[in-house]
């Protein structure tokens, strides 16, 4: 196995392989209020986002032991609606603002911008070379809203966004409309074939359920909710098939027709004793996964456990003796990683 944890103390960030071995130290130190701010991806390149005054402050790294400061980023708004999305197969980072969104690849000095489309809330690069973004626009196709989800491409070297109608099966449309799901899109990952898309429920206080649409080749959707499951991330396994993660550690594969869970929540439960979880963070290659799995606890604070699975998650175990030297473990990496997006939800 090759893989480990992003851990936290009051004056750095260590990232530790299984079986103890210290891979890298970045010597930033975050307030421990702010740890859920932190984002990490490994993948052909590592990356961390750390939560700042001005702006969010990035770092590369090309082996996980030497780390380079990327320049601040130029936000026209306040921090705080600023989210950061990570996406290390690429070497590339962004930052979408309300309006606009910034990114910087491998190779620049200095970050580029771009105006979003009306309505967009999260972007993401394109195989192709180009970018999708998604999010929401006056409804003309459904009476009983006043917005609908929609998707926007931005082809390679051009500065124009053109609007993609989602089309979907009837049914599959009825009953994304019927339950909520067909409102706004928060969600995109176009790095290979199928491209993901993925909404909240509209109803999200009372239902958490996500739904997701799946490009096919016809150029239509399949939409499928995930009753009562929240979305956490879009990744690519080392193949670069699409995988979900829903917050309470389920892993969902596409089978060419429908997303099938895997069980991993299940003997996550099982593992822990039944124990609720409130939020994961997984990566794998194969049928290795690391992860960290976040629990609720007394007085409002979090415990955070760190895991391993040999088989795909379908079987794990604890291995927080890993971390314990180094602090508290709040992200997993495995090699080779997957090209996780992680974002910073304002």
């Amino acid at each position: 196995m090759s893989g480990g944890w992003l851990c936290w103390s009051d004056d750095c960030l260590t990232i530790v392989a299984i079986g103890g071995q210290v891979k890298g130290c970045l010597e930033e130190p975050v307030p421990v209020g702010r740890i859920g701010e932190i984002g990490f991806a490994a993948g052909s390149c590592w990356q961390l986002a750390l939560p700042g005054d001005r702006s969010p402050r990035l770092f590369t790294s090309a082996d996980g032991a030497q780390w380079s400061a990327l320049p601040e980023a130029p936000l026209g708004g306040p921090v705080h609606d600023a989210a950061v999305g990570l996406f290390p197969d690429s070497g590339l980072a962004t930052i979408v603002e309300n309006v606009s969104f910034h990114f910087h690849g491998s190779g620049q000095d200095a970050w580029s911008s771009l105006a979003l489309p009306e309505g967009a809330v999260w972007v993401s690069p394109a195989s192709d070379g180009g970018w999708w973004a998604v999010g929401s626009q006056p409804s003309k196709r459904i009476r009983t809203s006043e917005r609908e989800a929609a998707l926007w491409c931005l082809s390679a070297n051009s500065a124009k966004w053109y609007p993609v109608t989602i089309r979907a099966s009837w049914w599959d449309a009825y009953r994304a409309i019927r339950d909520g799901g067909f409102e706004q899109l928060r969600a995109v990952d176009a790095n290979g074939s199928p491209a993901v898309l993925a909404g909240q429920c509209a109803a999200f206080l009372d239902d958490p359920s996500w739904f997701v649409f799946t490009a096919k080749r016809s150029g239509h959707f399949a939409i499928q909710r995930l009753r009562n499951r929240s979305l956490a991330r879009i990744v690519r396994d080392a193949r670069s098939r699409p995988v979900l993660i829903t917050t309470d550690g389920e892993l969902w594969d596409w089978n060419g027709r429908r997303w099938k869970a895997r069980n991993s929540a299940h003997a996550l439960r099982r593992l822990l004793g039944d124990a609720a979880i409130s939020a994961v963070h997984l990566s794998f290659a194969d049928e290795e996964v690391f992860g960290v799995i976040i629990r609720p606890a007394n007085a409002g604070q979090e415990r955070r456990t760190a895991v391993v699975s040999a088989d795909g998650g379908r079987t794990w175990r604890v291995e927080d003796k890993e971390c314990d030297r180094h602090g508290i473990p709040i992200a997993a990496w495995a090699s080779p990683g997957t090209a996780e997006s992680k974002r910073l939800l304002p």
